[in-house]
């Protein structure tokens, strides 16, 4: 074996350890997720500042899970790339599937907690919190994934964040959009996710749909009206809801060209 099948050898070693570390974050976001639940049903309504503290520092560390599995799809591209200068041509770091006609479903899937969903949120409702009820105060929970058959990834829940808010601003801001409120909304928060990982293509589900959709029709600064601005050009990003009525939502946002 020579040099450079050794450092192919290597580096598929690598990939294959690295994308079982990806899986395993995943799952981890899913359990964590679970126990987020159920603290949030036992310590919802109290004051005490522990309390509040321990809710604090969970979300902290499902924060700290997305950027881990961050950081691995950043050098796992680093990783492709090197491959390819050394090896002059791509090779998947995953066995690429044989592309099949869609199984067309009639009815929507439900969620554990019985909400529907359009059946191509398969693999990502299953993860979700019940839907919320509009105008109450409740978080957003969305599970998303890349491309249209990638893992799920750990869930997010609506908020603001250090690093997926800051992309948001600058990108909505350049656009001239005021991203107040937007800035916070998971939606939007994994569009940033996508653009921090130069994914262009992605699934989110949510138990809700988009502002703007059922309420906040009026309003100058919503995610049916930003997304498109937020999303570079070539980027889309398909959003699954539940609507207050029972019924199921799909919407895919595509980028637009910047002014």
């Amino acid at each position: 074996m020579s040099a450079l099948e050794e450092v192919g050898q290597s580096l598929a070693t690598t990939v294959t350890k690295a994308t079982d570390a990806q899986e395993a974050i995943a799952a981890a976001g899913n359990a964590w997720n679970e126990r987020g639940q159920k603290l949030t049903e036992h310590l919802s309504g109290t004051n005490n500042a522990d309390a509040q503290h321990l809710l604090d520092q969970h979300e902290t560390t499902a924060e700290s899970m997305r950027e881990a599995w961050r950081k691995i799809t950043l050098a796992l591209r680093a990783i492709q790339r090197y491959r390819t200068s050394i090896e002059g041509e791509p090779t998947p770091l995953e066995p690429t599937r044989p592309e099949a006609e869609p199984v067309p479903t009639p009815e929507p899937i439900k969620s554990p907690h019985g909400d529907s969903y359009p059946p191509r949120a398969a693999g990502l409702a299953e993860h979700l919190d019940k839907r919320v009820t509009s105008g109450v105060g409740e978080k957003t929970m969305g599970v998303g994934r890349f491309g249209d058959d990638g893992p799920p990834l750990p869930p997010m829940h609506s908020g603001m964040s250090k690093h997926y808010s800051q992309i948001i601003r600058e990108r909505l801001k350049s656009a001239g959009l005021n991203p107040k409120w937007v800035d916070g909304h998971v939606e939007a928060n994994f569009a940033a996710l996508m653009i921090d990982g130069k994914q262009p293509h992605g699934e989110l589900a949510i138990n809700n749909v988009p502002c703007g959709i059922e309420r906040q029709r009026s309003f100058p600064n919503t995610c049916d009206k930003a997304l498109p601005c937020l999303l570079p050009e070539g980027y889309s990003l398909t959003v699954y809801g539940s609507r207050q009525d029972g019924s199921t939502f799909t919407k895919t946002y595509r980028g637009r060209v910047q002014p």
